[in-house]
């Protein structure tokens, strides 16, 4: 298990806890009370997506990446869902040098058009006690608070707005992705370092890709930066499926085993997709 550094702010216990007070109340509701209330009966419960991804890195196998995305209905009277992500991320292997090597354990809280999340990396091999912690969250203004933990040191910001666009989790997320939308320049606060990227983004429109032994339509965009492309591919329902990305100076990618199960609710809602190769407006977002 990744340690954790002492300077650890309260937005990882933030996370943590609104995730355990959700899935523990789900779990405490009587089965007589929903038997006893029609309304409890029709309302769906609780799916959770999980998608597995093989890593490469500079053509030789790097490890794995897990994602798993939980649906939380609405409350009563409620607008949207809720979503957790919670992210695994190991990148190594005989083959990985040392300095490569990482290990990334993150969980996100989606709700509406915020995100708080918490994100913990140890580098180099395991038990090298190399750890960052970040954790922030996106207040509904589009503002965002930020701490990095790294060495025993603590740096905090206060990002405007204009300064962030969204966030590498946002990119994990079967509804924020789509913060990219309309946007040919882009900001992206990565949830590994803390540090704010900056390039330049194209929509590639819908394109067929091979996962596993089923072809399958997704969703395309790159992001171009400081000279390096990173691209994304996501479902129609917002999953994301297949990645190309960076570790230090070489090529990640991450391609999905298989589909993820389709959802029977809490799927994207249409006007909160791209839409056959049209750039939809996200106003809400």
């Amino acid at each position: 298990m990744l340690a954790v550094p002492p300077a650890s702010r309260s937005l990882l216990s933030v996370v943590v806890v609104v995730a355990g007070v959700v899935w523990s109340a789900l779990a405490a509701v009587p089965q007589t009370s929903l038997a006893a209330d029609p309304a409890a009966q029709t309302r769906p419960a609780p799916v959770a997506q999980e998608v597995v991804f093989d890593l490469v890195a500079g053509g030789v196998p790097a490890g794995s990446h897990t994602l798993t995305v939980r649906h939380i209905r609405p409350r009563e009277g409620a607008f949207d869902e809720t979503r957790i992500l919670e992210s695994y991320e190991v990148v190594g292997g005989e083959r990985v040098a040392e300095p490569l090597q990482r290990r990334t354990r993150s969980t996100a809280r989606a709700d509406g058009s915020t995100l708080s999340f918490t994100s913990i990396t140890e580098t180099g091999p395991q038990g090298s006690g190399r750890v960052t912690e970040v954790n922030a969250r996106r207040m509904s203004d589009g503002s965002w608070f930020v701490n990095v933990t790294r060495g025993g040191a603590t740096e905090t910001k206060e990002l405007r707005r204009s300064q962030v666009d969204l966030s590498t989790l946002d990119l994990l997320d079967p509804k924020l992705h789509t913060r990219l939308v309309g946007r040919s320049h882009v900001r992206v606060l990565d949830h590994i370092t803390g540090a704010v990227l900056e390039g330049d983004a194209e929509d590639l429109g819908e394109v067929t890709i091979q996962v596993g032994a089923d072809t399958l339509p997704v969703r395309r965009y790159l992001l171009k930066i400081d000279g390096q492309t990173w691209q994304w591919d996501w479902n129609l329902e917002g999953m994301l499926v297949r990645y190309d990305a960076r570790v230090g100076a070489l090529p990640l990618t991450a391609r999905a085993k298989q589909i993820p199960a389709a959802r029977k609710w809490g799927a994207v809602d249409a006007s909160t997709r791209f839409d056959n190769g049209n750039t939809v407006n996200q106003d809400e977002l």
